[in-house]
């Protein structure tokens, strides 16, 4: 069977001594400059004894390297990996550039498709916190109140309108008739109504319009009971 030298190996010479024909066998030379890759076929024996030895091989493919040859492919291998390091890098700082500039609903969706797998709501939906907050359907806790998103109330799916302005948790709330939001509404009551018309209770007794469901039920309870 065929051997294939190393790239540095110019010739060979096995004596009969040795199991080999004695005669000398060179690397080709093609069009002025040795073959690259040098396959030596002889019956006389010489294959049989240049199988063992580490500067040969029995394919073309387990060919050794030379010690160049070696500090070359690691280096290609190194600058590829550094390079690669890089690449995502630059991807992972455009992907965040780009989240800053999209409306609060389009930017989480971005951020758990990249980050989630899993079974998701359908594209373009979002959920409510108790709140009135916009989070994405795979999100645990809000990210602006930290209120539980398994809450039954927080089941209601919204659309995630493209416009930064729609958005806004004011055009997603609920319409307050005046029955659940007037003055007569009881402190024990005050529990059970919902952040928007907890603030529409604010704004008609004139008080101060807080950020949370829970600073506005504070704000209310304080006022009534002064």
């Amino acid at each position: 069977m065929t051997v294939y030298a190393r790239s540095d190996v110019a010739a060979v010479s096995i004596s009969t001594e040795h199991g080999g024909c004695g005669e000398s066998h060179s690397r080709p030379v093609i069009e002025g400059a040795p073959a690259k890759v040098w396959a030596l076929t002889c019956h006389g024996g010489c294959e049989d004894h240049l199988r063992n030895d580490p500067l040969w091989a029995g394919s073309i493919h387990t060919i050794p390297e030379t010690p160049d040859e070696t500090a070359i492919r690691l280096d290609v291998e190194k600058r590829g990996q550094a390079e690669l390091a890089i690449s995502n890098t630059e991807s992972l700082a455009a992907i965040a550039g780009l989240a800053s500039h999209l409306p609060t609903a389009l930017a989480q969706a971005l951020t758990q498709a990249l980050g989630q797998v899993g079974a998701a709501a359908p594209v373009g939906m979002a959920h409510l916190c108790r709140n009135g907050h916009s989070n994405g359907a795979t999100v645990k806790f809000c990210g602006e109140c930290g209120a539980d998103m398994s809450d039954a109330a927080n089941k209601k799916p919204v659309a995630a309108l493209a416009g930064a302005e729609s958005s806004s948790p004011a055009e997603t709330e609920e319409p307050v008739t005046p029955a659940e939001s007037g003055p007569e509404t009881g402190i024990s009551d005050l529990d059970e109504l919902t952040y928007t018309q907890l603030k529409e209770i604010a704004k008609n007794e004139g008080l101060e319009i807080a950020p949370s469901k829970a600073k506005q039920l504070e704000i209310i309870k304080k006022a009534r009971t002064q």
